[in-house]
């Protein structure tokens, strides 16, 4: 990992973020970009008013980044920070960004909220997930980083699990963390000789030592994760999620997505370009 993108809308949801990405990668040889898009409203008045260009929003814009860049290199903590600060929507354009920044990782705040306002939040980051093609960082308002000790990586047995685990253990490593390879099974009979055949590929194509292999029976299994990253004091929880076209959101549920929507703890979301189920 070379590479973090954090995006910032300068709220406090998204400086959590910041510092969060920053405490993280301290330990780390990498490089922080902080992400900043604006845009000019168009306002339709009768009455005569003050207009505001394009240029005072990046003037505006400018002078927080510069405060972020020089919070984060006074720290101590990364001293490679850089900022972007364009116009437009973050949604539309964040994955031409990564890609041309080489980003390797995209670190970005969520706002606590209830109801119906959480589920526009959710969905918001949600649209985030499906436009990069690399690993998102979701950290949820209020979370700060207290270290890395346990790691999940929830799996369905996909063989992209294995790419992404090896992708967790880069950063396991510098916390000499436990990885707790977690399956959530519906059918746990069908599923026991899967698991074995899982575990078996995983031990020849992972090369950190410190992986686990867990099993629970469950049919709620957003309910079940939840309970295991309580119950064993999870610091990271690790997913992957598939985009889905149009009609498949009409009938089919993300797993990942849910437990954004419901998140305490980071969730590390990764891309499967096409899935492939053992």
């Amino acid at each position: 990992m070379k590479t973090i993108l954090i995006p910032t809308d300068f709220s406090t949801h998204s400086l959590n973020a910041i510092d969060y990405a920053a405490s993280l990668a301290e330990k780390m040889p990498v490089k922080l970009i902080l992400l900043h898009m604006y845009h000019v409203p168009v306002v339709y008045t009768e009455v005569p008013v003050v207009a505001i260009t394009d240029q005072d929003f990046e003037a505006e814009a400018d002078v927080e980044l510069k405060r972020q860049v020089e919070h984060i290199q006074s720290s101590g903590k990364v001293k490679d920070v850089s900022y972007i600060n364009r116009e437009g929507l973050l949604v539309d354009t964040i994955s031409d960004i990564a890609a041309e920044n080489k980003v390797d990782l995209i670190v970005m705040g969520t706002q606590g909220a209830s109801g119906l306002e959480k589920m526009l939040i959710g969905s918001y980051t949600a649209a985030i997930l499906d436009e990069t093609q690399c690993p998102v960082l979701i950290v949820p308002a209020g979370v700060s980083f207290k270290g890395i000790k346990k790691i999940m990586y929830a799996t369905d047995f996909q063989f992209n699990d294995f790419t992404a685990i090896n992708q967790v253990a880069d950063i396991a490593r510098f916390y000499d963390a436990e990885i707790v390879v977690t399956h959530i099974s519906t059918a746990p009979a069908k599923e026991e000789a899967t698991m074995d055949w899982f575990m078996e590929i995983a031990e020849a194509n992972i090369s950190y030592p410190n992986v686990t292999f867990r099993s629970f029976a469950g049919a709620d299994v957003s309910g079940q994760l939840t309970g295991l990253v309580k119950g064993m004091n999870v610091d990271l929880l690790c997913m992957s999620t598939v985009r889905r076209t149009f009609f498949e959101k009409l009938y089919k549920s993300s797993l990942t997505k849910k437990m954004v929507y419901q998140a305490e703890i980071p969730i590390l979301a990764f891309h499967v370009k096409e899935p492939n189920r053992l």
